[in-house]
């Protein structure tokens, strides 16, 4: 198996320099202490997007960083996920080949350095997320081997106290509900007791490859459902409800996730409504942790507080509020009408803000990334035009934002937080 993490060589340090220009060296980096507690962790892409360079900071707030000589080197397209305090795995997508997953950790100087060994992921990923400390994707629409009209999801599950140990595992998700149709699984989140939470999303098309299938036309949009799994894949529960239609935001082959805890264990439910056949409003509903039901007495009409715009991305910030990542046109779900909105909900007080204050202007932002939430904000990698990608920090109470950390590179691929204990 090849590795995967490489050294960036005296090349690379001579084209940053050139590059990048007369950039300040950054005081947000900690190159000699000892006994670092934590860091914030960015994946920042180099120049022609074939490397991406794993850095460390101190600070999102403020200053500038650069990956010249900095950081440790990984083929660009990793997704990272961080299944505990002290550890993230990256997986590459890899459309239909096999892809190889790396485990990462800060060392005594907050270094990223590698942890855990290398694995393969043969099957792609079309959703992931985190239960119990472990780190897990799924890719559905797979035919089985015994019968190609019964689809089945593919669930890699990584264990990073294992040294990254592997188990890939397939449920059956052809007539799941009983209505005939398969589903694809969008979103993983930790339901507690080992268990988690997926959304399901019902098609009865068949897939054409044997790639996993997109999710195609249902005879049910106006419902949601969610699968309760434990860790090895045994169904615990399927939740119904008829107030909203399936919860997923979608784009190609991707699946992203529209459900999300609060603090408490209370799995909050989001649909962005992307079946256009729906009679039913994007909005969001509830699972009060340790319940075996939607609550009946929670439901809010996200579509009509925003006045009418559909949304792709949920993530949870801190406390009941939730930022939200909005197609820019009203009533569409279209990407080339572009999906550079953004609003901060909170979902107790059914309050809805767009973000404006400090925040840069939908048409002026050409590239993000997925939020990541830290102490109380939020973070969210935006490259606005003419400007080096920065991180933009989110206050949810005030619904305002400020440009933050500048990383000089090409882009902003992802971001988190690692201890070293």
């Amino acid at each position: 198996m090849k590795n995967q993490f490489l050294n960036a060589p005296v090349a690379v340090l001579l084209l940053g320099a050139l590059t990048l220009g007369s950039c300040s060296k950054s005081e947000n980096i900690s190159t000699s202490e000892s006994g670092v507690k934590s860091k914030y962790f960015i994946s920042a892409q180099g120049e022609g997007g074939r490397h991406d360079y794993l850095i460390t900071a101190d600070d999102l707030t403020q200053g500038s960083i650069s990956i010249a000589g900095n950081g440790k080197e990984v083929r660009s397209g990793y997704t990272w996920i961080f299944p505990g305090a002290n550890s993230a795995v990256g997986f590459i997508y890899q459309k239909g080949d096999p892809g190889i997953g790396l485990g990462i950790g800060l060392d005594n100087n907050g270094k990223v350095v590698p942890k855990g060994s290398e694995f393969q992921i043969e099957s792609r990923f079309t959703t992931y997320g985190v239960c119990n400390g472990l780190a897990i994707t799924a890719v559905s629409g797979m035919p089985t081997a015994d019968d190609k009209l019964k689809m089945q999801s593919i669930f890699n599950i990584v264990n990073p106290a294992n040294k990254n140990a592997k188990i890939t595992k397939e449920y059956v998700t052809t007539n799941m509900t009983g209505n005939g149709e398969f589903f694809t699984f969008s979103g993983i989140v930790d339901a507690g007791n080992g268990e988690f939470l997926t959304s399901m999303v019902p098609s009865k098309t068949l897939p054409t490859s044997g790639g996993g299938a997109s999710t195609g036309d249902s005879d049910h949009p106006d419902s949601v459902w969610v699968a309760k799994f434990d860790t090895n894949l045994k169904l615990k529960k399927i939740y119904k409800d008829d107030r909203l239609p399936y919860s997923s935001g979608r784009y190609r082959s991707q699946y992203y996730s529209q459900i999300a805890n609060d603090d408490r264990g209370n799995t909050y439910v989001f649909s962005g409504a992307f079946n256009a056949k729906t009679s039913k409003k994007a909005g969001v509903i509830r699972i009060n942790k340790g319940t075996e039901n939607f609550d009946k007495n929670f439901y809010w009409d996200i579509e009509t507080a925003s006045g009418g715009y559909y949304f792709m991305k949920v993530w949870h910030i801190t406390g009941d509020y939730f930022l939200l990542n909005f197609y820019n046109k009203k009533g569409s779900r279209n990407m080339t009408d572009g999906i550079t909105k953004y609003a901060v909900v909170n979902v107790t007080q059914k309050s809805f803000r767009w973000l404006t204050n400090g925040f840069p202007t939908a048409d002026k932002i050409i590239r993000t990334s997925n939020a990541f939430a830290a102490d109380g904000k939020a973070f969210l990698p935006i490259t606005v035009e003419n400007q080096k990608p920065a991180v933009y920090v989110i206050d949810p109470v005030t619904a305002t934002a400020k440009r933050g950390l500048e990383v000089q590179a090409e882009a902003i691929n992802g971001l988190g937080k690692l201890s070293t204990k």
